[in-house]
């Protein structure tokens, strides 16, 4: 199928899950496995760019997989977001000011990491919940308009230092050499 018909699969997959009962944990197991793995829905909902309907795949894998483990990590997100909700407002409203004040066009999104990407890291990396450090993100997509993108990219980056001290190990350049399916961006 095409693209629209493979984000319909996607999405039939993730809405079906949401709507399976733990009564249901034995089949569910079943697909949860064949999820996650190639060429299942979840890694091709990421090579398409359809990260929110990969993230709802694999927290409902996880959370059929391995209950216990979803249970315990959902309930340290939640306690996170609680405690970080008063910084989050104001590192972002700092942002923000900082990007009106040079008169851009942008718009400004956040989010959290998925529970399937915590849980990854942690044993990728060996660490615990509480070294995970990169749990909130913010995502600055501009509106160039006439002007050069990577460019404008770059000048929202040189702004952010003026705020805050960037670490150059987590620096990612992906405006100077795109990933191999186009994407580009600048991630710090």
């Amino acid at each position: 199928p095409g693209q629209g018909g493979t984000h319909c699969q996607c999405r039939e997959r993730a809405c079906a899950w949401a709507g399976a009962g733990w009564h249901r944990i034995c089949r569910s197991t079943r697909h949860a496995s064949t999820t996650l793995s190639p060429p299942g829905p979840a890694p091709l909902a990421h090579r398409l760019g359809l990260s929110q309907i990969k993230d709802e795949l694999e927290d409902t894998a996880l959370k059929y997989n391995e209950p216990q483990v979803y249970i315990e990590l959902n309930a340290q997100l939640k306690k996170v977001q609680r405690e970080n909700r008063y910084y989050n407002q104001k590192f972002m409203r700092s942002i923000r000011e900082k990007l009106q004040s040079e008169n851009m066009e942008f718009t400004l999104l956040q989010r959290y990491k998925s529970i399937y990407s915590i849980h990854s890291k942690m044993r990728r990396q060996g660490v615990s919940f509480e070294e995970v450090y990169d749990l909130f993100a913010i995502r600055i997509i501009i509106k160039p308009g006439d002007k050069n993108e990577k460019a404008e990219c770059w000048r929202v980056f040189s702004l952010l230092t003026e705020l805050f001290q960037p670490n150059p190990e987590r620096i990612r350049d992906w405006l100077t050499i795109p990933k191999s399916n186009g994407y580009e961006a600048l991630h710090v």
